[in-house]
């Protein structure tokens, strides 16, 4: 068997590889990076963005493409004929962010953004949740049905840690500098799903291969759901273990953190709603009961990334945290800081410029 990766070399796709190359599948894996093959897998550096990148790598056809790339809408119209006539199984990586808010546990069948939002401004923009909900749509209705849909939620790994809109390079810093963390109040107590990489890849693995998988959608995301303060309880005490910090939170309004942070849409139609997904229709090809629970996932990551973390001057926006530092009423060193422009960018901020 013959396998295609576009784009995987993230959260998911790292385990995903790994599964493939255990499994002995030929596994062909495209990565803007040059990376060194191992076993039954090989890089292709390049990007898959391109047409004649992706033209040259179809050239032979695939028992399966797993597509982790984010198109454009008008850009993957154009390439999924040709990536579904080269493969007896296309996997597009969705979002559960697609869903629209929901009373009850969401299935492949609740409600999505796209097809019941009523903010025009909202609906006219390319955000994550619509370009996702779109290309969606163009499988649904294409004449081929060698395609299957995975929608997995909020996954983590050793290097991606979220916090809300958070990525770790805006929490996880301030939190070992001594600085509050800023949160958005009405955030903290929202009900959320998160999932290792690992399972969602088993997840995907599952289905590869399955005919009964074709032209169907799936959740791929852990049974438990906790809150965002549970989270941050967890990250807490894993800091604290580790290196003897005790991080602070700062919980403030929703305008006052959104004056630090962009992510307008990502917050209103998709964090601020709390999100607690069914795995029954998954259930049939993995068991997801056993997927590791969200706590001991997330200590495990956060601990494994503080052993080797790396700190440099690409990883933290000096110019958010001087917004951050604006609402917590701190300040940072500027030892800490190492470059003129940095200081800059957050000196400008934190006085509200």
């Amino acid at each position: 068997m013959k396998a295609l990766i576009l784009g995987g070399t993230g959260a998911i796709g790292q385990h995903l590889v790994n599964i493939l190359s255990q499994s002995n599948i030929e596994t062909f894996v495209t990565s803007r990076k040059s990376r060194e093959s191992f076993g039954t897998v090989k890089f292709i550096q390049g990007n898959a963005q391109e047409d004649e990148f992706l033209i040259s790598l179809l050239n032979q056809k695939f028992d399966m493409i797993v597509d982790f790339m984010v198109y454009s809408t008008i850009d993957f119209s154009k390439k999924i004929n040709l990536l579904l006539q080269n493969t007896n199984q296309y996997v597009y990586i969705s979002s559960s962010r697609v869903y629209a808010k929901s009373n009850v546990v969401l299935t492949e069948n609740s409600p999505r953004l796209l097809d019941v939002c009523e903010d025009k401004k909202y609906l006219s923009t390319e955000e994550y949740a619509l370009i996702k909900a779109r290309q969606e749509d163009i499988l649904f209705n294409n004449k081929r049905i060698n395609w299957t849909i995975v929608r997995p939620y909020i996954t983590y790994s050793n290097n991606r840690l979220q916090f809300g809109l958070l990525e770790k390079e805006g929490w996880l810093y301030r939190a070992l500098y001594g600085h509050k963390v800023v949160f958005p109040v009405d955030l903290f107590e929202k009900k959320t799903t998160l999932t290792h990489g690992y399972d969602v890849a088993r997840g995907v693995f599952s289905i590869l291969g399955q005919e009964s998988a074709l032209s169907n959608a799936f959740h791929i995301t852990n049974d438990i759901s906790i809150t965002w303060s549970d989270v941050w309880n967890c990250y807490k005490q894993t800091i604290l273990h580790l290196t003897s910090k005790d991080p602070e939170i700062f919980l403030c309004g929703i305008k006052e953190f959104e004056k630090a942070h962009k992510g307008f849409y990502q917050l209103h139609y998709d964090r601020m709603y709390d999100r607690l997904f069914s795995n029954e229709k998954i259930k049939k090809y993995i068991d997801t009961s056993g997927f590791i629970h969200p706590a001991e996932g997330l200590n495990t990551c956060l601990s494994d990334f503080l052993s080797n973390l790396p700190i440099g001057e690409s990883l933290i926006s000096y110019g958010s945290e001087g917004s951050k530092d604006r609402i917590s009423k701190e300040y940072w060193n500027f030892s800490d800081i190492r470059s003129l422009k940095n200081i800059f960018k957050y000196t400008i901020r934190r006085i509200g410029l």
